[in-house]
């Protein structure tokens, strides 16, 4: 996760544990919206940002990543990067 083109930290969501009924239906040319949460922890380094984002200052997001999709007969990779704000 990137705040006004620094990084702020990272993450990982997984749903290998969750019955394939109850993930994401995934479809060719289609947008999935994941529900997750990113904990933001103040730390010297991105002290601008995180000052910026609690205060309520207009900032900048990308969130860049990986996501594999495993089916019965193929596992695919792709990158992704998405930027809002």
């Amino acid at each position: 996760m990137f705040v006004n083109g620094k990084n702020v930290g990272s993450g990982h969501y997984s749903t290998e544990d969750i019955a394939m009924a109850g993930r994401a239906p995934l479809f060719p040319d289609s947008t999935i919206t994941l529900t997750n949460t990113f904990n933001l922890i103040y730390t010297d380094k991105i002290s601008d940002e995180y000052q910026a984002i609690t205060s309520g200052q207009p900032v900048s997001y990308k969130a860049t990543g990986q996501i594999t999709v495993e089916s019965a007969w193929t596992l695919i990779t792709k990158d992704f990067e998405s930027t809002f704000g």
